[in-house]
């Protein structure tokens, strides 16, 4: 039985699909991207965190403990009296998180059940096996660079599906992300070729994504979909840097101080339903994939 790394399964989710949704999110992410707004996500390991801000400094935590899950990380997740230090990332089977999310029963009946991250196709054969078990209405965020054969399969299995394209310039696509955007432009025509409805999520990041020449081009080249719903242009979370405390990292993405440019028309010109969508973030702990 495969096993999948989760760091946070988090209820009452608005905005990963239609209703009230549970939102179940994957370690691990293909991606590097400046402007990351899970940073707990991308490494596939678990990794501690520690609320410094709110530290009294009692130094519980830096003892010598005995318990076996504390050993790998040279810290006691137990001690702290105020529960300010733990771990984002938790192992579990194919059956184990199947089991948890059915266990949301009626909740579930009343949206459904939304795969985030991090990257969950980075996951997919775990994530299979996960989603054959459920079922309530199942959709995933993705960023798509993942291969085809591991995507694809994976992608059917979802009723609903939301996927980043950030940046059509290849050079520009390396330097912000880590990656070229060929692999992510492969699976999104995969889908269109398959005939599996989908939506595009664009991060409007100011002074990076959001330039009237990248949705521009970004609109040209979805004008070709027959199976696109619509897109969905998101606007940056402004709290993403305390987030970044928690794991000890420092937060320096070149974030222009300014209002997304959001240009919706330049897809209505080309017959392209699209969407601007409020602040996703500011009332909740994570975000999506499109946030990456």
């Amino acid at each position: 039985m495969k096993r999948g790394t989760i760091f946070d399964i988090k209820e009452l989710g608005l905005y990963d699909g239609d209703g009230i949704r549970l939102t179940v999110f994957l370690k691990g992410c293909p991606l590097s991207c400046v402007w990351c707004q899970n940073p707990e996500g991308p490494k596939m390991p678990p990794e501690v965190f520690r609320h410094q801000s709110r530290c009294k400094g009692c130094g519980r935590c830096k003892l010598p403990c005995h318990h076996p899950d504390c050993a790998p990380f040279g810290i006691c997740l137990h001690a702290c009296p105020d529960h300010l230090v733990g771990l984002y990332g938790k192992v579990y089977t194919a059956d184990e998180l199947a089991e948890e999310i059915n266990g949301y029963g009626d909740f579930l009946a009343y949206g459904g059940v939304t795969f985030s991250g991090g990257e969950p196709a980075l996951q997919s054969e775990f994530l299979c096996e996960v989603a054959r078990q459920i079922p309530f209405p199942k959709a995933m965020e993705t960023c798509a660079a993942v291969p085809t054969e591991d995507f694809l399969p994976l992608a059917l299995l979802m009723d609903d599906l939301f996927v980043d394209l950030k940046m059509m310039d290849e050079g520009e696509h390396i330097r912000y992300t880590g990656r070229s955007n060929r692999q992510i432009l492969e699976n999104i025509r995969a889908l269109d070729a398959a005939k599996k409805p989908f939506v595009i999520r664009l991060p409007l990041i100011p002074g990076i994504t959001d330039s009237d020449e990248n949705q521009a081009a970004i609109a040209d080249f979805l004008s070709e979909m027959s199976s696109l719903q619509r897109v969905e242009l998101l606007s940056y979370n402004p709290f993403t840097p305390t987030k970044y405390a928690l794991i000890g990292r420092a937060y320096d993405a070149p974030i222009a101080n300014r209002p997304p440019n959001i240009r919706t028309d330049l897809f209505a010109e080309r017959g392209i339903p699209a969407v601007a969508l409020r602040l996703r973030g500011a009332d909740a702990p994570h975000s999506s994939p499109s946030n990456h």
